[in-house]
C-alpha cells in the first residue's frame, strides 16, 4: 500500500474569486504548487492536502492517519513565533498558516506520528517550532539566495550533504545539485 502523505497548503483571503472567475468576492482560498503533488507521487506516495479547518481537532486526527507530513514552502513565517519584532524588510506574514502549521509541528514534535520533511518555509518554520531562529531578509544580511536568471527546475548551485548522514546514505554522495529561492533562512538552529 502506498504511503499517505499530509502536505500543507498556502492560505489567501484575496480576491481571487471575482479576479480569475472562479469564484466569489470574499472567499477564502486554500493554495499548493502542483510541484508538491507531481513530486509526492513521482516517489510513490498518495498526495492528501491538508485543509484548514474551524476544527483544530480534525487537523490532528489527519496528521495522524497520514505515514509522512510535508510542510510546504510559502509566506514568510512571522518573527514573534521566535521572539522578535518584525522587520520593515519581512514579506508577507499569514497568521492563519503560522497558528496551523505550529500546531501541526507541536504536536508531530511531541508525538512522532510520522516523520516531517520541511521544504522552504516549512524547513524554516520546523526550525522556530523546535526553538530556532530565522534571518527575516536575507538581502539585509547581506546574503543573497535568489536566483531570478535560473529557468524553474534547473540546478542552480551545489549543497552540501553531512557525511555519514541518512541523507549521504539516500544519495550516494557528498553533495548534489539543486536550486533554491529564499528570502528568509534559519539563524540559529
Amino acid at each position: 500500500m502506498k504511503p499517505l502523505i499530509g502536505i500543507t497548503c498556502n492560505y489567501s483571503k484575496a480576491d481571487l474569486g471575482s479576479s480569475t472567475g472562479i469564484g466569489i468576492v470574499g472567499q477564502e482560498w486554500i493554495l499548493l504548487a502542483q510541484d508538491y503533488v507531481k513530486s509526492v507521487e513521482k516517489a510513490g506516495g498518495i498526495p492528501l492536502l491538508i485543509p484548514f479547518t474551524e476544527n483544530t481537532d480534525t487537523v490532528l486526527d489527519l496528521i495522524k492517519r497520514c505515514d509522512g507530513i510535508l510542510i510546504t514552502g510559502g509566506d514568510d513565517v512571522d518573527p514573534t513565533l521566535y521572539g522578535e519584532d518584525v522587520s520593515i524588510k519581512c514579506a508577507h506574514l499569514e497568521p492563519r498558516r503560522d497558528v496551523q502549521e505550529a500546531l501541526i509541528l507541536k504536536e508531530l514534535l511531541n508525538n512522532s506520528y510520522a516523520p516531517v520533511l520541511g521544504i522552504c518555509r516549512g524547513c524554516q518554520i520546523l526550525n522556530v517550532m523546535a526553538g530556532g531562529t530565522l534571518h527575516q531578509d536575507l538581502p539585509s544580511q547581506n546574503l543573497f539566495h535568489t536566483l531570478l536568471s535560473v529557468a524553474h527546475g534547473a540546478f542552480a548551485h551545489t549543497v552540501n550533504i553531512k557525511k555519514d548522514s541518512l541523507l549521504e546514505k539516500i544519495i550516494g554522495s557528498d553533495h548534489m545539485l539543486t536550486n533554491s529561492y529564499h528570502h528568509q533562512s534559519v539563524k540559529d538552529i
